[in-house]
């Protein structure tokens, strides 16, 4: 079980494996990578107070923000998930179709993640 919130991460899990298969089905041809950054996790920063899931939605708004205003716009999608299971690790993300897992983000991070997004 998540922590922070009353689900079962297994059966979550086997639910974003059906849509993502469905969508890839769907945008094969056109999405190349899609990135989910979880906005509902939270870090301890170095000053020992617990971060706001503010952060995380706004690490995953201004990374969609800077993939609509680039020409990745029609093969690069960033979404938002509740909770990827991973909350005790901070902030996290997973890039697809790699499964490239990102824990312990930060809002600073942004840059690195677009480096790797925009990578072939």
């Amino acid at each position: 079980m998540c922590l922070k919130y009353d689900i079962d991460i297994i059966q979550l899990r086997k639910y974003f494996q059906r849509i993502l298969t469905e969508e890839y089905l769907f945008f094969m041809n056109q999405i190349k990578k899609h990135l989910f950054i979880c906005t509902s996790c939270t870090y301890s920063k170095p000053s020992g107070v617990e971060s706001s899931p503010e952060e995380a939605v706004t690490l995953r708004r201004n990374l969609k923000n800077k993939i609509r205003e680039s020409e990745l716009k029609d093969s690069v999608k960033v979404s938002s998930v509740t909770c990827l299971g991973e909350c005790q690790s901070g902030i996290a993300g997973v890039l697809y179709p790699k499964g490239e897992w990102f824990l312990g983000l930060r809002p600073e991070d942004e840059s690195k993640l677009l480096d790797i997004i925009t990578k072939d």
